[in-house]
């Protein structure tokens, strides 16, 4: 009787034994899993940041200087660029939209991906910073996309529907 009392708790203590060891490894590999598929912050670049238009002049890390020249923090400019540049910023009158268009800023925080036709398959045009302002100008057939135009120029191109919100 004896003997078999010693196996029954040896028995008893390897299965207990095993199951706390499945436990503690299942609860690791849950935190392990969550900590990695978790969505880092998005940076924030110093080119992103939308400068202020002031009265006189810019004084930001991308403006140039009397020679000509790009700041430190600036990127190169395009060679299509006026070099002409004047000292106060040319601020065009707001145009009226079209029937049925409106202003909205964009409300995703990683931006959007502006597409040239209402599908993820058409060819990407460029990204849409995350609170900047675009002008909507009609929905697709099926609601999923939206078709917008980037204020102050004529380029036009899809987003998906639902990351913007009406400006007044």
């Amino acid at each position: 009787m004896g003997i078999l009392l010693g196996f029954l708790k040896f028995i008893l203590g390897v299965s207990l034994a095993i199951a706390i060891l499945g436990a503690s490894g299942f609860y690791g590999a849950r935190y392990l899993m969550t900590r990695l598929t978790a969505p880092p912050e998005r940076p924030v670049f110093p080119e992103e940041t939308a400068t202020p238009i002031s009265d006189g002049p810019d004084s930001s890390a991308d403006a140039r200087d009397a020679s000509g020249e790009v700041g430190a923090g600036g990127a190169q400019p395009d060679a299509n660029v006026n070099e002409n540049i004047d000292a106060t910023p040319i601020v065009d009158a707001p145009s009226p939209l079209e029937p049925g268009a409106y202003k909205a800023r964009v409300v995703q925080p990683i931006g959007l991906i502006m597409r040239q036709g209402p599908d993820v398959s058409t060819t990407q045009l460029g990204g849409i910073a995350y609170n900047e302002e675009v002008i909507v100008l009609s929905e697709s057939t099926d609601q999923r996309w939206i078709k917008i135009r980037l204020p102050g120029s004529d380029v036009e191109g899809w987003v998906k529907n639902g990351n913007t919100e009406p400006i007044d």
